[in-house]
């Protein structure tokens, strides 16, 4: 009896290290998600708060069970400014997904490129950024782990006066299923960005630590309500770090950030 339950478990230890197929384990679903963020910022040239507002038109096209290409549409209002943000297009892919030690797990591997616009509002940018990012998520029972790696790439415009380095943005967290519809997380993201440079003044890179605890509220298998709160840890000299990050679309950047979203899935 021994020598038949050793032999057994080790094939069952060895086929939780294995990469299992994609129906088993995980569904690729076509996305359209919506979503509103609003904070208070300090514009670069005034010395009073106003009010940021966020409308984001985000979605996933299935490519294939493995492949998805997806899309951002921002809209920012700021003050009395109102107008089409930087739109980025790009691509999500699954690297890895299997069972380690018994628990799903997944790598995904993404890039996504930000268009430049031409315009004289604040938020809106005359370069070109290429993000490239890896992410894991791993399910622990009612615990969802993720994580999150990315490097983004910042070209410069030859006519703009503005001139960015380039940015490192990595996160760490999980969320809870409660069982109920209901979920709750806490993420944890660390940002830094290179020096920001023009005619008018020049900042050394910055870094800076946003708190973002979330949840999830699931209507229906296919539908989605998520909300985030962005919390920066420091709160000395926002302003400036924002102009460094240089992107009015990225909660917490810039202050505290609520944000509400609804997903649907087909």
């Amino acid at each position: 009896m021994i020598c038949f339950l050793i032999p057994a478990l080790a094939w069952a230890e060895s086929e939780q290290e294995t990469a299992a197929p994609s129906t088993t384990l995980r569904q690729n679903y076509h996305r359209l998600e919506t979503g509103y963020a609003v904070s208070r910022i300090r514009p670069a040239d005034e010395t009073d708060k106003t009010t940021l507002q966020n409308f984001l038109i985000s979605g996933d096209v299935v490519l294939t069970p493995e492949a998805s290409l997806t899309a951002t549409l921002p809209i920012v209002a700021l003050a009395r400014q109102v107008g089409l943000a930087n739109p980025s297009l790009g691509f999500k892919s699954v690297f890895f997904e299997g069972l380690l030690k018994g628990f799903p797990t997944f790598v995904f591997f993404s890039g996504d490129v930000k268009f430049p616009l031409s315009s004289d509002q604040e938020f809106v940018f005359k370069r070109t950024d290429v993000a490239i990012r890896v992410s894991s998520l791993r399910e622990v029972y009612h615990l969802s782990l993720r994580s999150d790696l990315a490097y983004i790439l910042k070209f410069d415009s030859s006519s703009a006066d503005e001139k960015y380095g380039n940015e490192l943005t990595t996160t760490v967290g999980g969320e809870l299923n409660t069982g109920y519809h209901f979920s709750v997380g806490l993420d944890l993201n660390y940002r830094y960005a290179g020096g920001f440079r023009s005619e008018q003044e020049r900042i050394s890179g910055r870094s800076l630590f946003i708190l973002r605890p979330h949840f999830a509220y699931s209507f229906k298998p296919d539908m989605l309500l998520h909300g985030i709160y962005a919390m920066p840890v420091g709160r000395a000299q926002l302003r400036e770090t924002l102009r460094v990050f240089g992107d009015y679309t990225i909660p917490g950047v810039a202050g505290d950030t609520f944000l509400l979203s609804f997903e649907k899935r087909f």
